[in-house]
C-alpha cells in the first residue's frame, strides 16, 4: 500500500554526523523509506560499520497520543529483546547510541546496528509488478517463520500493560484498563482531528469484552506492528533475516501481535502464522472452548483498534495518495463494528 508523505524531513549531513559522533564519522548516507513519521537513514561509518539512524518528528502536535515517546520505546524494545534469553535477538538491531538531548536534532533519535534483508512486502510487490507473483507455498513459509519469531519474542515480559513511554500516559496495571485507555486515546485523537468514527459502538464493545480481556494477566512484550513491511527477508532463500521498527511496542496480549501481522484482515489469523507460532511454543486456546471464544472477542476488538489507528492517522499525516487503501480501511472498520453486536464464534 502507498504510504502518506513523511512529516519528518531528511536529516542533514551535519545532524547525522552529530548523532553518530560517539561511534565514528559518516562517510556515506542513504535515507530509507517506509516509515510513517520518522526519518530513517542508513549510514556507513569510517570504520566500515553500517548503522541505522532513526529520528522522530520534532513536532509533537503531529503525533497520535500513543506515539508520544516512541523513539525511546524502540530503544527500550531492542534492549529488552537482547536482555531476555531465547528471544529472537539474532534478528533485531542492537542499540548503539540513544540521543534524547534534542541538541543534535530537534527530536529524539536512536542509532542501531544495520540488519540485512529486504522488506517482505517489497519483494512481494516487485514480484507482482514483474508478472511473476510469489507462490502460495513461499508466502506460507514466510508467515510460518514470522509466527515462530513472534512466539520467541513473547518470552519477554514487562511490569505494566499498555504502551510503556511515560509521554503517552497509556500504561496500566491490568490489560482491560490498558486497552480501554488505548481506545479512549485513539477516539480522542479522532475528535481532535475531526475524523468521524463510531465512538459509542466501540466503547460499548470494549465494555462487553472486559471479561475476555481480563484473561490476559501477564504483560508480554508485543511488537505491535510486525506487518510485511517490518519483516526482512533474504531475497534468494526467502528466509526471515530481521524484524524492525519496534517503536510501537507495548506490553499485553500476544494475540495482538498475530492480529497486527495481518493488519487489513477482518477475520481469523492466517493459518500458517498460527502454525509457526504454535510450533515455536506460542500458546493459544484450544478451538471451541470458552477460552477460544474469548480469543475471538479480543481479536475483533484488536482489529477495530488497529483500523481506528489507520483511519485516524490520516488527520496528522494527511490523507495520502492511495484512495483505495483509505476506502478499504473505512470499509473494514464498518464491517468489524457491525459484528460487535453478534456473539463471535471461536477461531
Amino acid at each position: 500500500m502507498t504510504k502518506p508523505p513523511q512529516p519528518t524531513p531528511a536529516l542533514t549531513d551535519e545532524q547525522l554526523a552529530a548523532l553518530c559522533a560517539p561511534l565514528g564519522r559518516p562517510v556515506s548516507t542513504e535515507r530509507l523509506h517506509g516509515g510513517l513519521f520518522a526519518a530513517v537513514h542508513a549510514v556507513t561509518l569510517d570504520d566500515g560499520r553500517r548503522v541505522v539512524v532513526k529520528a522522530g518528528t520534532a513536532d509533537p502536535s503531529r503525533l497520535l497520543t500513543y506515539e508520544h515517546g516512541i523513539i525511546g520505546t524502540e530503544a527500550a524494545f531492542l534492549r529488552l529483546v537482547h536482555a531476555t534469553p531465547e528471544t529472537p535477538s539474532d534478528l533485531v538491531p542492537e542499540v548503539l547510541h540513544e540521543d534524547r538531548t534534542r541538541t543534535a536534532f530537534p527530536g529524539e533519535a536512536v542509532v542501531m546496528t544495520y540488519v540485512d534483508g529486504i522488506p517482505w512486502w517489497r519483494l512481494t510487490a516487485d514480484a507482482e509488478r514483474a508478472g511473476a507473483p510469489l507462490d502460495d507455498a513461499t508466502t506460507a513459509r514466510v508467515q510460518r517463520e514470522t509466527g515462530g519469531v513472534l512466539a520467541r519474542l513473547h518470552r519477554a515480559r514487562g511490569t505494566l500493560f499498555g504502551y510503556p513511554a511515560p509521554e503517552a500516559g497509556l500504561a496500566r496495571t491490568t490489560w482491560p484498563d490498558a486497552f480501554a485507555a488505548m481506545i479512549e486515546a485513539i477516539l480522542d485523537d479522532a475528535a481532535r482531528w475531526g475524523i468521524e468514527v463510531p465512538s459509542f459502538a466501540v466503547r460499548e464493545g470494549v465494555v462487553r469484552g472486559e471479561q475476555a480481556l481480563a484473561r490476559i494477566t501477564t504483560p508480554r512484550l508485543v511488537h505491535g506492528d510486525l506487518w510485511a513491511g517490518n519483516v526482512l527477508v533474504d531475497p534468494a532463500s526467502y528466509q526471515v533475516t530481521g524484524i524492525i521498527d519496534g517503536e510501537r511496542a507495548l506490553f499485553g496480549d500476544p494475540l495482538f501481535d498475530l492480529m497486527a501481522a495481518d493488519p487489513l484482515g477482518t477475520g481469523g489469523i492466517p493459518a500458517p502464522l498460527l502454525e509457526g507460532y504454535r510450533a515455536a511454543g506460542g500458546t493459544l486456546a484450544e478451538p471451541r472452548t470458552p477460552a477460544a471464544e474469548d480469543e475471538a472477542v479480543r481479536l475483533r476488538l484488536y482489529r477495530i483498534y488497529l483500523h481506528l489507528v489507520m483511519h485516524v492517522e490520516q488527520g496528522p499525516r494527511g490523507p495520502g495518495n492511495d484512495p483505495a487503501y483509505r476506502a478499504l480501511v473505512v470499509q473494514n472498520l464498518e464491517t468489524l463494528v457491525a459484528r460487535l453486536a453478534a456473539r463471535p464464534v471461536a477461531v
